[in-house]
């Protein structure tokens, strides 16, 4: 069933593409795909920041904001996976639409929002239907919590791709409204109780992910609570937590944290957090290097040793993301390159991962939750003595 009035929206992106399109000189058909009209979708679901469209919210999304070329990152296979998960978002459907919620149920996933009828306090989750099966009545499950961006609804945080995977690998994604960061540790140990008492959860298994304000909330998470998770992404964000260089955490703070692997997402087109060394370059330099020490790494860089490597180094990956890694790859999704940097502790194991994605603007693409999962997934957490757990592969 289609939302009331999504017909003449849609004729109405169609104009709007070709219009936007068409001024810029590229052809409408030069990359087509069924989704592409979302991006010119007259929409009220950013009228927060007074867009009209996801087409011009993304245009700010990218480094140097209205200069940057959308109608080519539109015309792409990245462009595509960024709004594949964004479809009842962008039509203006209920959070809860009865057709929202037979969109999960036909992915293997329950859809419940908890809390709604307190709009500081609500918090949504996507559970694997098999965790309702009596057969699966001794089975625990992982629980992954995505914290949103800033000014992003409750809703929206579902199109970043984490909450489509939760059947396929078998974990419960928890979506909390943080209101934007300002209560995140308050509701993130109110819904855990919860989660404790309702769900079979795995409380070795227990991960964060976050994006863009999220992502400092799940940094800012991990030194409130330093036992709590197994393993976190931080997207579109540097690895310090605090917005300013002058709120940085304490070295007790830090200290307080110990062996916590971390996976560092960002696009190579980000708004505000642009590889190798970040629009804030002395804050990003200097949270990667308490970050070697929460994972007893053996290095330390600096800014101008991050600038040397970017202008000399016969490596790819390490031109693109200032560092020099212990190991590094190069891998294709979404059309684009990923290029991936590891490092390792003393004992052999990768507690490191810094992934800076070729074209990407401030926003999750396609293949981003995957990439962090599959990173994340590697690791549990001791409930008892909080040792950290290397898991073996299946």
């Amino acid at each position: 069933m289609m939302k009331k009035g999504t017909g003449k929206k849609m004729a109405a992106a169609i104009a709007a593409a070709a219009m936007v399109l068409g001024t810029s000189g590229i052809s409408v058909m030069a990359y087509d795909y069924e989704d592409k009209y979302l991006w010119y979708l007259p929409t009220e679901s950013f009228t927060w920041d007074n867009y009209d469209a996801l087409w011009q919210h993304h245009k700010m999304m990218g480094y140097g904001k209205e200069t940057f070329d959308i109608e080519s990152l539109i015309d792409s296979e990245l462009g595509e996976s960024l709004v594949k998960n964004m479809e009842y978002f962008l039509k203006g459907y209920d959070e809860m639409d009865p057709e929202v919620v037979e969109h999960w149920k036909n992915m293997g996933i329950k859809k419940e929002l908890h809390d709604s009828d307190d709009e500081s306090r609500v918090w949504s989750s996507y559970t694997p239907l098999e965790v309702f099966d009596p057969e699966n009545a001794d089975k625990k499950y992982p629980v992954l919590f995505v914290y949103h961006g800033n000014n992003n609804p409750l809703f929206i945080c579902e199109s970043y791709g984490f909450a489509q995977l939760a059947a396929k690998e078998g974990y419960i994604c928890v979506m909390p409204w943080a209101d934007n960061g300002a209560i995140a540790d308050t509701e993130t140990d109110r819904i855990l109780e919860i989660l404790k008492e309702k769900y079979p959860i795995d409380e070795s298994r227990i991960y964060a992910a976050g994006f863009s304000l999220g992502g400092r909330t799940v940094v800012s998470e991990a030194i409130r609570t330093p036992d709590r998770f197994a393993a976190i992404n931080v997207g579109g964000q540097h690895l310090a937590g605090v917005k300013d260089i002058e709120d940085f955490y304490t070295d007790e703070q830090w200290a307080a944290l110990k062996d916590l692997p971390v996976i560092q997402m960002a696009g190579m087109e980000e708004m505000n957090l642009k590889f190798p060394y970040g629009v804030q370059g002395e804050i990003q330099i200097d949270a990667v290097n308490k970050w070697f020490e929460v994972n007893g790494i053996e290095n330390e860089v600096s800014l101008e040793e991050c600038e040397e490597i970017v202008n000399t180094s016969d490596s790819i990956v390490e031109q693109k993301l200032g560092l020099e890694f212990d190991e590094e790859s190069v891998q294709y999704y979404d059309g684009t390159q990923y290029y991936t940097g590891d490092f390792f502790n003393q004992d052999g194991i990768n507690m490191m991962r810094m992934v800076g994605i070729e074209d990407l603007i401030h926003w999750p693409s396609g293949s981003f939750a995957q990439v962090a999962w599959d990173f994340m997934s590697q690791y549990a957490r001791d409930t008892e003595t909080g040792e950290l757990i290397v898991l073996e592969a299946e």
